[in-house]
């Protein structure tokens, strides 16, 4: 069984020709469990627009259509109901701020036994002095790093809040360097982000590791390690354990980043204490009993 309905309207909706779309935005597998989540799926990809002096090469390719099609898998593979997803493109401090503070608004009423999902893909970049990681919606300059969303402060809030499992997945490297160009050509050094310890209950999955870049796939049209994450949930109809997602994922990922671009990716993955798996007993996202 195959669910069409969401991505033809993406297709509809942008007017995207077959050779604009890979192989994992099309015919995504429908399990038969619905996943009883809230997602906030967020693709910073236009960054020139919003700000004046920037140049279209500071621009994160194919983040918007990484945060489309990652919500396509929630509702299509996944059965989440899609009124559960909220999904942001382009988005400003301002928008990002209220969705954050409308999730964390869920999670108090009708937060416990929930999953909570968070995907970014866009701009990351670390603060200078302290290194912590940062969200960097699409008007706030890289110059201006802390005007930015702290992805520590992020942590910390929803994790107060009542879950069975809270997920976040970044698409975006946190050195400054940028996926395709810097957003503030000043950072002639890539930082090593300081990341912060996350709750006993929260899985953070991390695209690149260290002071690497993420880098994007053209031939794909998706940033590399949402593609490979993608394909591997659709390979298994996701049906994967943490684990085993994760190092299928590592693996190619950092292949690919040598073979095709001479350069090192190698995504990360943080379990909180209470996630650990045995021998791969943990799903990826976790149904209901």
């Amino acid at each position: 069984i195959h669910s069409f309905d969401k991505l033809d309207q993406t297709i509809a909706k942008k007017k995207l020709s077959r050779s604009e779309l890979s192989d994992v935005d099309l015919d995504i597998p429908v399990r038969n469990q619905n996943l009883d989540a809230y997602a906030l799926v967020i693709g910073n990809e236009d960054y020139a627009s919003y700000q004046n002096g920037l140049s279209v090469e500071s621009n994160v390719p194919f983040a918007t259509k990484d945060a489309e099609v990652f919500k396509n898998y929630l509702i299509n593979m996944f059965q989440v109901k899609e009124g559960n997803v909220e999904l942001l493109i382009n988005s400003t401090y301002r928008e990002m701020n209220r969705a954050f503070s409308r999730l964390e608004k869920i999670m108090e009423v009708d937060g416990e036994g929930k999953e909570i999902i968070i995907f970014y893909s866009g701009h990351g970049m670390p603060d200078e002095e302290n290194k912590d990681p940062y969200l960097i919606p699409v008007d706030v300059s890289g110059l201006n790093v802390k005007d930015g969303v702290s992805l520590k402060e992020i942590m910390n809030r929803l994790s107060k809040k009542p879950h069975k499992k809270l997920t976040i997945i970044t698409d975006a490297c946190f050195t400054g360097a940028g996926k395709k160009g810097a957003l503030a050509s000043v950072r002639g050094i890539s930082i090593v982000p300081n990341f912060p310890e996350i709750s006993n209950k929260m899985v953070f999955l991390a695209s690149s590791s260290g002071n690497q870049s993420s880098l994007t796939d053209e031939s794909r049209k998706h940033g590399l390690f949402t593609y490979f994450m993608l394909k591997y949930l659709k390979e298994s109809s996701g049906n994967i354990s943490i684990d085993a997602l994760y190092k299928d994922i590592k693996k190619s990922v950092a292949l690919e980043a040598v073979k095709k671009f001479n350069k090192i990716q190698t995504p990360d993955l943080i379990l909180g204490k209470d996630l650990v798996p045995k021998k791969d007993s943990l799903e990826f996202f976790m149904h209901k009993e």
